[in-house]
């Protein structure tokens, strides 16, 4: 599965969480936080390629949290063989 993140769309934390639980394809169980994403992201057993488009614009809108959010797909990265992530800037 391939999916493009565009941090353009991630106006605040709750909308970031939104958009991804979205494209990423979780249930409502997903918990909006970013040790359910680092959960979701790290035990995912398909085949997944995240791309980050405008990466600088969401670190515009939500500051430190952008970095953490996409400190966390790069921690599951490494963790899971089966994520790859690139991000744009």
């Amino acid at each position: 599965m391939y999916v493009t993140l565009d941090g353009s769309q991630m106006h605040d934390k709750i909308s970031a969480h939104r958009l991804m639980q979205s494209k990423l394809g979780v249930g409502e169980y997903y918990g909006d936080n970013l040790d359910a994403l680092y959960d979701v992201l790290s035990t995912h057993d398909r085949f997944l390629t995240v791309t980050w488009v405008n990466t600088e614009a969401m670190k515009a809108l939500l500051g430190d949290y952008a970095e953490k959010m996409l400190h966390i797909f790069l921690l599951a990265a490494a963790d899971n063989a089966n994520l790859n992530v690139y991000m744009e800037r």
